[in-house]
């Protein structure tokens, strides 16, 4: 388990990693949780080629 793990847009607040989950969590203080719908993007570039070799999203 990871916390305040560093991104280009600020902090998750949690990130745990088993061998079949990766789980971000995002706590909140007197808040409620952001009803939108949530989408998960993974993106794998390529070092050698330079450009997106493969990415998969899906909508939870």
């Amino acid at each position: 388990m990871n916390s305040e793990v560093n991104t280009n847009d600020g902090r998750l607040d949690c990130v745990v990693k088993t061998p079949p989950h990766i789980y971000v969590v995002e706590f909140k203080l007197n808040k409620s949780a952001d009803p939108r719908p949530k989408v998960l993007v993974g993106v794998n570039f390529s070092s050698e080629a330079k450009t997106v070799e493969e990415w998969k999203s899906e909508g939870l």
